[in-house]
């Protein structure tokens, strides 16, 4: 028992703080030892995750969505008007911007709300939450050559794709998100 109460006290120093001396030998002494081990242990649960997800089918179901851009002129007399003519290089640029600012709108926690709403109680797993969706969710614009030989220009089509452990599961969450997103698109 004395023993014990001799141990104890050797860790501890002047006015009952505790020595880090001993605990830092440790760490030093076994320094290798405990980084081999954390290198290890992450190198095993990457490969372990790899492989469950490997094993475990994705499907995906993709959606387009056509941007047609609408514009309004309007003539009160020959002095005003809106909506002047660009010129074709200003056209260009404003296209791709436009293109751009939309399927950045894709990742958005609106319409992830609207599409979690719309689901709730039809998938298999439970219902997702809006994060969750926004995880599944992958938004790009259609080039030309992906349905035509024209060339490898941007179409004005956004192709929403939605990854899922389901084909079913995957077809609503991408049709629900394209119908949601271009919901909330006219809203603007």
């Amino acid at each position: 028992m004395n023993e014990r109460v001799t141990k104890q006290s050797s860790d501890r120093g002047a006015e009952g703080t505790i020595a880090l001396g001993s605990y830092l030998l440790v760490l030093f002494v076994w320094w290798r030892e405990i980084i081999l081990g954390t290198i290890s242990v992450a190198v095993g649960g990457g490969t372990l995750l790899l492989a469950l997800q490997a094993l475990l089918p994705q499907y995906e179901s993709s959606v387009d969505v056509a941007i047609i851009p609408t514009r309004t002129n309007v003539a009160i007399d020959d002095r005003i008007r809106t909506g002047a003519p660009l010129r074709n290089q200003s056209r260009f640029h404003e296209a791709q911007a436009r293109q751009a600012a939309l399927v950045g709108l894709v990742h958005n926690g609106i319409v992830a709300g609207a599409v979690s709403e719309r689901l709730r109680g039809q998938m298999e797993g439970g219902d997702l939450e809006e994060a969750e969706l926004l995880i599944k969710i992958r938004a790009t614009l259609v080039t030309h050559d992906q349905f035509s030989a024209r060339g490898s220009k941007h179409s004005d089509l956004i192709r929403i794709t939605a990854h899922a452990d389901s084909p079913e599961e995957a077809a609503n969450i991408a049709n629900a998100w394209g119908e949601e997103f271009t919901r909330h698109v006219n809203m603007l």
